[in-house]
């Protein structure tokens, strides 16, 4: 019985486990402070996804230039995940203040 218990544990805690690191794996972070974009330019694969982090004490947004994403308004310590589904260059800037600019080139797998 309790070899059933621990089979049964062990089975459902893998795919949580295969789920977490996979999302490891596949999120570059950005980090907005100082009024800017850090690190920038960053690269990343098709289907990968880039988690912006406000950690300045205003708000700040991220905005594509060609207006394929849009964070809205960042809070200090609020965060905004977006995955990149197609290769290109994708430049962004800040709504609020629009001298801040970054860019994310995406790359074929």
């Amino acid at each position: 019985m309790k070899f059933a218990i621990f089979f049964a544990a062990l089975v459902l805690a893998i795919p949580v486990t295969l789920a977490l690191s996979s999302a490891d794996d596949t999120t570059t972070t950005v980090t907005i402070s100082n009024f800017a974009y850090s690190p920038t330019p960053v690269t990343i694969t098709q289907g990968q996804s880039v988690r912006f982090v406000n950690e300045d004490d205003v708000g700040h947004s991220v905005t594509a230039e060609d207006g394929s994403f849009d964070s809205k308004v960042l809070d200090k310590g609020k965060s905004w995940t977006y995955k990149f589904d197609k290769a290109g260059t994708y430049k962004y800037y800040c709504t609020i203040h629009p001298s801040m600019h970054g860019i994310v080139t995406v790359n074929s797998p």
